[in-house]
């Protein structure tokens, strides 16, 4: 594990980004430190709480460079995407070059990462290192686009998010405010708002035509039918969930579950499929067997299918899982593709049943999809599912 561990210099395949690139953006309150020891000769640090640092990076994977000592704050909130969690500085001993926080097994893209200062013990930013290839961005450039959303009329479960530049594009002889084609074959939706006509060049869909069109400008443009997102709030993802609710470890067909070992049948592996969350006394979860400190739980969907994203709940934290991975295959007896790796998740200590929502890059439709837990939160425990949710992501209107 990287966390813990001196980079004098950024790892082979990694690159390193120094605490002065000017795509950091700091909150008043950080001072710039100079000494021989850091990692480019100097680095920023305050000792105020609710300073901030706040950027962007294209990448899939990222880790925060510091100092670690015994003056140093326990307590560092650091925000990707809007998942915060919490890493330290504080060490007995002094250290320079210190890896103290990594994410790795993001999906290859933009993200957006806040830092803030939590105590006021002295908070230190030495450099960020980032996988060959990916680069640092500007905090604001990082940010989701704003995009509208239609709800399905006929599953309110199913949500589309509005594809980029133009949506819609009608002939100069239509009468009629709608969308031909995009939810479902045969069906219309209406817009709420009429449209002028005027040429719009645009070789989407249709190049130099001129008719009707909706375009992508939030707050510019009135809105398309169901919602729309506040001017100041980002794009949330939403999410269509395949909901399971089995009964049995082979129940509804065609569903099976299954897993590296059962604690019991109280705690068969279908319970994490079962669609329930119960209290932590009244459980409908997945255990591994006790003496197990790691495990795999798998469902058979009996057919192909593609998912980008997972909904896992954990029971409590001791159990939790840590380090996993989400596998797939279409043979149960060969090669599963990683789909997703997650190390040093951190679960709260204080609430039972916390859920976390993942999202992965995937294209390819799979039989078989399954959790590998390497790891849980407590060294002497098993590990244990209250639910494992497949789904999809930000389905677009074309």
């Amino acid at each position: 594990m990287a966390v813990g561990t001196q980079y004098s210099v950024a790892e082979n395949g990694w690159i390193r980004f120094e605490e002065n690139n000017s795509n950091f953006e700091y909150s008043t309150g950080w001072i710039n430190w100079s000494g021989v020891d850091t990692s480019g000769g100097t680095d920023n640090r305050t000792n105020t709480v609710g300073q901030t640092i706040k950027f962007g990076f294209i990448g899939n994977s990222i880790r925060i460079i510091a100092p670690i000592n015994k003056d140093l704050s326990n307590s560092i909130k650091i925000s990707i995407d809007g998942k915060e969690e919490i890493f330290t500085e504080y060490n007995a001993t002094l250290n320079w070059r210190v890896c103290v926080y990594e994410k790795t097994g993001l999906p290859n893209k933009k993200h957006t990462v806040v830092i803030t200062t939590n105590s006021t013990a002295t908070n230190i930013l030495d450099a960020v290192d980032l996988v060959v290839g990916s680069s640092i961005i500007p905090y604001q450039d990082s940010l989701p686009i704003r995009k509208m959303v239609i709800q399905n009329p006929n599953d309110s479960n199913q949500h589309y998010s509005l594809s980029d530049n133009t949506l819609i594009h009608l002939p100069d002889n239509t009468t009629e405010s709608i969308i031909e084609h995009g939810i479902e074959k045969d069906r219309y939706i209406q817009l709420d708002v009429p449209f002028d006509k005027h040429r719009h060049f645009n070789n989407t869909p249709v190049d130099g035509t001129s008719g009707k069109v909706f375009t992508q400008d939030v707050g510019v443009i009135n809105t398309l039918s169901i919602k729309e997102l506040l001017e100041n709030k980002g794009f949330k993802p939403l999410y269509t969930w395949y909901e399971t609710k089995m009964t049995a470890n082979n129940a509804p067909s065609p569903l099976v579950a299954f897993s590296s070992s059962e604690q019991s049948a109280t705690f068969a592996s279908w319970k994490a499929f079962d669609g329930n969350v119960m209290p932590i006394d009244n459980q409908s979860s997945w255990s591994a067997s006790i003496t197990n400190r790691n495990g795999t739980l798998a469902l058979n969907f009996g057919s192909k299918k593609v998912f980008d994203c997972i909904r896992l709940t954990a029971l409590e934290y001791t159990t939790s899982p840590k380090d996993f991975q989400i596998q797939a295959t279409n043979d149960n007896t060969g090669t599963w593709t990683t789909l997703l790796n997650v190390t040093n998740e951190v679960w709260s200590q204080s609430i039972s049943n916390e859920t976390k929502v993942y999202t992965f890059d995937n294209t390819t439709e799979y039989q078989y999809y399954m959790i590998v837990i390497t790891q849980v939160s407590a060294s002497n425990k098993q590990p244990m599912v209250t639910e494992l949710v497949f789904g999809n992501v930000n389905r677009e209107v074309n």
